[in-house]
């Protein structure tokens, strides 16, 4: 299959690709941090995958031309990963400039992306978009709190979206991670050391890691969930988070 994975340098970014790319996908990594996204292509072709890195360019449309004219065959999978959290604290003491910020990244950004991907996707027999989110989506958290309001949004963008009669057969689902190292929310959970008490509430006995985002990709990805859209796949070590 072929890729293009949206935020690749993140931590969890980085999972992705690098479980697409042993499953035998070619990839082609997107992101603004040019540093960093170096990182992942050096990594990558150490162990002999098939990946390749590009900057973000001028305008989302020319980020995911190029991005789909580097694969050189049909695009099949789109993976938007959204920038980590920079804001903390609660809504009503967050200013207008944070708002913004945090809005810009969690909704105007997937949308911008997924839609200037569809005439790709378009091209080829089940495609399918993955949209990585937070399960602030479902529970928000009081510290989290534009974090929060904007996976909500993200989620309601992604759901609408599977439905869309503009991008059917496209399938879109979504990927929401709960208590997950490396998630980039800045919760207590993605912080080393912090993490034994969450460890001992979970039914499952650990927390989440990129790994299992990865895997959970590269499945909503796969033929094997082809009559699955609109969906949410949620990463939650057991514990029971409904919206």
């Amino acid at each position: 299959q072929m890729s293009i994975v949206v935020g690749a340098s993140s931590k969890v970014g980085k999972a992705v690709v690098t479980r697409l790319a042993f499953a035998g996908h070619r990839v082609v990594a997107v992101d603004s941090h040019s540093t960093e996204l170096n990182n992942v292509e050096e990594e990558m072709r150490k162990v002999g995958a098939d990946v390749t890195c590009i900057p973000f360019q001028d305008n989302e449309k020319s980020t995911i031309d190029k991005a789909a004219s580097l694969l050189g065959m049909e695009m099949k999978g789109l993976v938007f990963i959204p920038p980590d959290n920079s804001v903390k604290g609660d809504v009503c003491h967050s200013t207008t400039i944070q708002f913004n910020t945090v809005f810009a990244q969690r909704l105007t950004l997937p949308f911008r992306m997924i839609k200037c991907a569809i005439p790709h996707l378009r091209s080829s027999a089940d495609s399918s978009i993955v949209v990585i989110n937070s399960s602030s989506a479902y529970t928000p958290f009081i510290d989290l709190g534009l974090y929060s309001a904007g996976s909500t949004a993200l989620l309601a963008l992604s759901r609408t979206l599977a439905i869309d009669p503009a991008i059917l057969p496209i399938r879109v689902n979504t990927v929401l991670m709960s208590t997950v190292h490396g998630d980039g929310s800045g919760g207590v959970w993605d912080i080393e050391d912090e993490d034994v008490p969450l460890r001992d509430m979970m039914p499952l006995g650990r927390l989440g890691n990129s790994a299992d985002v990865g895997a959970a990709v590269q499945f909503l990805l796969s033929t094997k969930s082809r009559y699955i859209t609109g969906e949410c796949l949620l990463l939650n070590g057991g514990m029971q988070l409904r919206l």
